[in-house]
């Protein structure tokens, strides 16, 4: 590949993500490289069976045809095995041609050296079930991948390698990357598209003008490396890299709206196709904001406009989002990333799948007249804000880019098969394909078709729950079983005591005489203080996404303490929801200084002082007993049965409480429902089925979000604020079994809960 460069300055409106994942329009002046890339050739014969891949100024080329691809981004973490085929199935049914998915390297090595490719981590398993379904697959390396993933996709330890800087020049950073990306290249190369395997496009990096500005010619050395690192492996496949590239990939585009971005990108890279890596089909949700919606009709304005000026490459990200099973989400991320994608969290189709499937149809029975041009029609003004994109005399798109609500626009056009005035009224936000020759209408973005309508509800099922309760000890009345204390004068940060392993470690130590207030100068996420083993208070909300650097105001707390004549012990439980996915989250400071736990000066004020004291001498005790004895394994009906476990019964806030289920059946006959566990009446912990970790469950108010999600509202509603955002929990069906079913919860105690009106209940169709 040889590329020729040509420097052009000029003044543009950009949508720049300001926290990962948001987009605010900013007027620049700017310099741009445009970068003109000769076609890619396969460096060495096709194998027997295998495909050339390669591409030109307007679509990737398939064995040197131009080709058409919608993708789905399917997630294998975020979904069962049993699942992969059957959602596979449903995407093809529905148009789609491609399966997307990142690479997850936290959840891969978890533990530096030691690999995990098994189960729901085996991604050659998923390549081969789309390969089985007839479906191409697109692999996003990353390493950093963002994707509400636990810090971004790397595994926590890279970030206690000595003199480390993620994301930017730096040798310690790159030598790990090239080690796992050299690795997993090894892996893939038998399922590209030349050597017989589905695989047809591969992503190095990602979204990196989020971080460009922050780490300057650093960073830009970086990414030069990263792409150059890519290429040295010679997998024959072209390279993309999103929102951020450099010479020798295709640079993509992610957005709600991908056309506002095609004409800076077209002068930008003039010789590649217009690609879409990220559409948007909703958004995700945190435990703290309101649920998000994006509307099936606004998805398909979106898809339609970026077809008609000329796009020929789409991927819905996420076309399924799935479960954040056990630990995967990053901080403050539900355990739901249903993220209102076509194909609901149980892999079931929507009335989204349904409405995108008819614009599909009709794409790809079209799809030789939209990839015959050279280059994208101009789009002729017919309207305010009305523009009309032919193909041929074929085919013509009318669009509408006002906002929903605003008032609909008649327009007659002129068509190119026809000497007649066609009249149309097109409402904002709004796509009418329709034939060049008859004006008949062949798509409207706007009309959901009776028929393509899809209600669910949810219902209550059959199934009786009865619970015992073991009570988490204290740190004074830990057993040995568990992890020994760690002592230290200052408190240790929980990830260098758990290296990621558990949400949760206990810190004790002597509060003075006459103690009555504390102030805590370094601590996260969510924590519960006693005094004298009894409970105090915890965190208060509202836990921001968003947060200031770690030794900022966000990680700093005070609280009034109880009136304590003489000295007292004090104990804090503090748990982890996840670790950042992005530097935005820490005030914009590299990830690199992500912290958990309790790490900075603590300190209180004595009565008649004004001179706060320091606390020292500090024990640290990582992991929860229950996790130790393994009431969160396949073993928890055995281990319960030896520990002194009693019937529920109604508790004050306090101590962490195990709630184990008697066991229990369930019909798993009926393919067309899924499973869920209600905790509606219970505030915050784990939930674990038959020793699987289902999740996080964190039922919490929600507040309105915080200003710099302002952009949201072009694409996506926020429902009203107050409740909590997720109260049901996916149960997998392959984890639940016809009979001998046990639920396990640990709930953390600082709240009354009552675990009685916890129920399984059913999604089904209306």
């Amino acid at each position: 590949m040889t590329d020729s460069t040509t420097n052009v300055t000029r003044t543009v409106s950009v949508d720049k993500r300001q926290d990962g994942n948001v987009l605010k329009t900013t007027t620049t002046t700017t310099t741009t490289t445009v970068t003109k890339t000769t076609v890619p050739k396969a460096k060495k014969a096709i194998a027997p069976g295998g495909t050339e891949v390669s591409y030109d100024s307007h679509a990737i080329l398939i064995n040197g045809k131009r080709f058409i691809f919608i993708s789905a981004a399917i997630h294998y973490p975020r979904s069962t095995p049993a699942m992969w085929p059957k959602m596979m199935e449903k995407a093809k049914a529905a148009g789609v041609n491609c399966i997307e998915t990142y690479l997850f390297w936290n959840l891969h090595e978890h533990d530096k050296g030691k690999f995990d490719f098994t189960e729901e981590l085996d991604f050659l398993h998923f390549f081969k079930c789309a390969q089985d379904a007839g479906l191409y697959v697109i692999v996003r390396i990353g390493p950093y991948i963002c994707a509400e993933t636990n810090y971004g996709g790397y595994p926590a330890w890279l970030r206690d390698i000595p003199d480390i800087e993620i994301r930017t020049n730096s040798e310690p950073y790159k030598a790990e990357m090239e080690r796992w990306v050299r690795m997993v290249g090894g892996m893939l190369r038998p399922t590209l598209a030349p050597n017989g395997g589905p695989v047809i496009l591969l992503q190095i990096e990602n979204e990196y003008n989020l971080v460009a500005k922050r780490n300057g010619e650093k960073g830009q050395a970086y990414l030069k490396w990263a792409i150059e690192l890519a290429q040295s492996l010679e997998l024959d496949v072209p390279w993309v890299m999103c929102l951020g590239g450099m010479p020798g990939a295709i640079e993509t585009i992610n957005g709600h709206y991908g056309h506002v971005f095609m004409k800076e990108l077209r002068e930008q890279r003039p010789n590649q196709p217009m690609i879409w890596t990220e559409n948007w089909p909703g958004w995700y949700d945190t435990f703290t904001t309101p649920h998000r919606v994006r509307s099936a009709e606004n998805i398909a304005y979106g898809v339609a406009r970026f077809i008609a000026e000329g796009g020929t490459g789409v991927n819905y990200y996420m076309y399924h989002g799935g479960t954040n099973f056990g630990r995967v989400a990053s901080f403050l991320q539900t355990t739901s990333y249903d993220y209102g994608a076509p194909l609901d969290e149980f892999g079931f189709d929507t009335t989204k799948s349904r409405h995108l499937a008819d614009f599909h149809s009709l794409i790809f029975s079209n799809a030789e007249l939209l990839l015959s041009i050279e280059h994208a029609p101009a789009g002729v003004s017919i309207g305010e804000n009305c523009l009309q994109f032919t193909y041929g005399d074929h085919l013509s798109f009318l669009c509408n880019d006002a906002v929903e609500g605003t008032e609909p626009v008649p327009v007659e056009v002129s068509l190119p098969g026809s000497t007649e005035k066609f009249k149309y009224v097109l409402h904002g936000r709004t796509v009418l394909v329709v034939d060049a020759k008859t004006g008949a209408l062949l798509y409207d973005s706007m009309n959901v078709r009776p028929e393509s309508s899809i209600k669910r509800e949810w219902r209550p099922s059959n199934v009786a729950l009865s619970w015992n309760q073991w009570a988490e000890p204290l740190p004074a009345n830990r057993p040995q079983i568990a992890a020994a204390a760690v002592t230290a004068e200052d408190p240790v940060e929980m990830l260098v005591l758990t290296n990621d392993r558990t949400d949760y470690t206990w810190y004790t130590t002597t509060l003075p005489a006459g103690a009555k207030s504390i102030k805590f100068n370094g601590i996260s996420d969510v924590f519960h203080i006693f005094v004298n083993d009894k409970y105090v208070a915890s965190t208060r909300p509202n836990l921001d996404e968003n947060r200031t650097p770690v030794d900022g105001a966000d990680f700093i707390h005070e609280f009034e303490l109880p009136a304590l004549g003489e000295a007292s012990t004090l104990t804090v439980l503090v748990t982890a929801i996840g670790l950042i996915r992005g530097d935005w989250m820490i005030g914009d400071t590299n990830m690199v200084n992500e912290k958990k736990g309790i790490w900075g000066i603590t300190e209180v004020l004595v009565q008649d002082s004004t001179q706060p004291v320091v606390l020292k001498n500090w024990k640290m005790y990582p992991y929860l007993v229950g996790e130790a004895l393994g009431l969160n394994s396949p073993n928890a009906t055995a281990v319960a049965s030896v520990l002194p476990v009693t019937p529920v019964s109604p508790v004050e806030p306090g101590l962490p409480r195990w709630y184990i289920s008697q066991t229990f059946d369930v019909s798993l006959d009926d393919e067309s429902i899924g499973f869920v566990l209600n905790v509606a009446s219970l505030y915050k912990g784990t939930i674990y089925i038959n020793g699987r970790s289902v999740g996080r469950h964190f039922v919490t108010p929600t507040f309105p979000s915080a200003p710099a999600f302002d952009w949201l509202v072009q694409a996506v509603t926020e429902e009203k604020p107050g409740p909590p955002v997720q109260t049901r929990y996916h149960l997998p069906r392959e984890w639940l079994k016809p009979t001998g079913n046990t639920l396990v919860i640990l709930e953390e105690g600082a709240k009354e809960v009552d675990v009685s009106k916890v129920s399984i209940d059913l999604w089904t169709l209306a």
